[in-house]
């Protein structure tokens, strides 16, 4: 899995490119633009995609060195893959003038499972109580080997109402727009730990991350007898809460531990995508659609450290089980209607 704080500037540049070529030609369209009427009125558009997004690595063991030292261990880090449907229904009047509502949906359970060893300088894979307290010096784990089964209930819930205005020149459109956006993002991970030496341990984390904000848009369609080009970006910031539920059974600790975490925090979100389609009877076209979304903050769950106690030192960035935001890509291609009424 790639280095998660990469992407950024290449996404940024990447989304600000079409916003480059297309305000140079706006001038051009806007000079020659028809709002004869041509296309007003009511619009709909579904889609089904193959969706991937690289969430933060899970993060819920150590490789120890010792009692005071180790690095985090991930026992999910792979992209996460699910089918996405897509929605929109829109109106537009004769002068170009649109409001348009659109929604999409995807959700999956992968399952990964792993098998960890000390080894180099490292003496144990453990954990600590996700609450971070009574965790004494030892935690728990293994010196042999960590089997480790992690289930992940991914769910993505999302959608904007925009507003904007839509001009048409010889042959091509373009499109200005700005609205809401709102997104609900649900990671579920459960992580059954099994080592060679006989620990067993149980754990619980749940994240559920509601995004709030505000987004500016832009549209360049390009047309050629039945077929049609078009191109989409969008960036919004928003308001982003996040709530983390962690549970814990290991009898080797005590039996259950827990802890709950709320964070809120500001999320900026890019999006760019691309449609080629044909106009196949009257006011139906059918396209293949891809699309590539930026996110600035992710919850990543981190496991527990040493607990926090005047008579325990700190065990690396320790303390209890809790979140932190991380960037993530995601990207899409699918089958796209669309219908004018």
């Amino acid at each position: 899995m790639y280095t998660k704080t990469a992407p950024s500037q290449f996404i940024s540049v990447l989304l600000a490119l079409p916003l480059l070529i297309w305000l140079g030609s706006s001038r051009a369209l806007a000079a020659g633009a028809d709002t004869d009427g041509t296309g007003s009125g009511l619009y709909a558009e579904a889609g089904v995609s193959l969706y991937v997004i690289d969430l933060p690595e899970y993060l819920p063991l150590w490789n120890r060195i010792g009692r005071q030292k180790g690095d985090r261990l991930a026992t999910f880090d792979e992209p996460v893959t699910a089918p996405m449907t897509q929605i929109s229904l829109g109106w537009r009047n004769s002068n170009g003038i649109f409001v348009e509502a659109r929604g999409r949906f995807a959700e999956s359970n992968p399952v990964e499972k792993g098998e960890y060893s000390p080894h180099g300088d490292y003496t144990r894979v453990g954990y600590f109580p996700v609450s971070g307290s009574d965790s004494g010096f030892g935690g728990a784990g293994t010196t042999g080997t960590a089997y480790t089964r992690t289930e992940l209930h991914f769910r993505q819930l999302g959608g904007e109402l925009i507003a904007g205005t839509h001009w048409d020149a010889a042959g091509s459109g373009l499109t200005l727009f700005a609205g809401y956006w709102g997104m609900k993002l649900d990671q579920e991970y459960s992580l059954d730990y099994r080592s060679s030496t006989g620990d067993v341990m149980f754990l619980s984390d749940n994240v559920e991350a509601a995004y709030n904000g505000v987004l500016v848009g832009i549209r360049l369609e390009r047309r050629a007898g039945p077929m049609k080009l078009t191109l989409e970006t969008t960036q919004g910031v928003g308001a982003v809460s996040a709530k983390y539920d962690s549970r814990m059974n290991s009898q080797a600790l005590g039996g259950e531990s827990s802890i709950t975490q709320t964070k809120h925090d500001i999320a900026y979100r890019g999006t760019l995508e691309g449609t080629v389609s044909a106009n196949v009877w009257n006011g139906l076209d059918i396209g293949l659609k891809c699309g590539l979304q930026y996110l600035s903050y992710v919850p990543q769950v981190r496991g527990s450290g040493q607990g926090w106690s005047v008579k325990e030192p700190s065990y690396g960035p320790a303390g209890p089980a809790h979140i932190k935001g991380k960037p993530s890509v995601a990207g899409s291609l699918g089958l796209n209607l669309a219908y004018s009424f």
